[in-house]
């Protein structure tokens, strides 16, 4: 059995640095004909390639942020998980809320207020200075 050659690699070529200056200075030197030719190129319809399904889906699901919020990363049992999908399922036409986040946020706001009300007057309790941002 006769053992299998290496490969030859193509040589490594330095990186050449993109200088803004000489490509504006050789655009600007090209002949009126060819500045057509290119305008040409640049105006003349292309064909358009049917758009990919997965790449529409992402572009669509692009949510808005909403303004002043801070991700965090939240861990539920499967259980959990599948009730708060089946509530959310079953209540939206009586509640309004139809997505996860909102029915995790409001949530959050109702047993906030809980526990406000019943161990500080009601009152919002002032964030810990370890949590503030410098």
């Amino acid at each position: 059995m006769t053992p299998i050659p290496e490969p030859t690699l193509p040589p490594i070529r330095a990186k050449k640095q993109r200088n803004v200056f000489e490509q504006a200075a050789a655009t600007s030197q090209e002949s009126p004909q060819e500045e057509q030719q290119v305008e040409a190129q640049r105006n003349a319809p292309t064909a358009k390639k049917a758009p990919n399904a997965a790449a529409a889906k992402h572009e669509r699901q692009s949510p808005k942020r909403m303004g002043g919020t801070k991700d965090i990363l939240l861990s539920l049992p499967e259980e959990l998980k599948d009730r708060m999908q089946a509530t959310v399922a079953f209540t939206y036409p009586y509640t309004g809320i139809k997505h996860q986040q909102a029915f995790i946020r409001e949530a959050i706001t109702q047993l906030c207020m809980q526990m406000e009300g019943q161990y500080n007057n009601g009152e919002e309790w002032p964030l810990p200075a370890d949590l503030r941002d410098s």
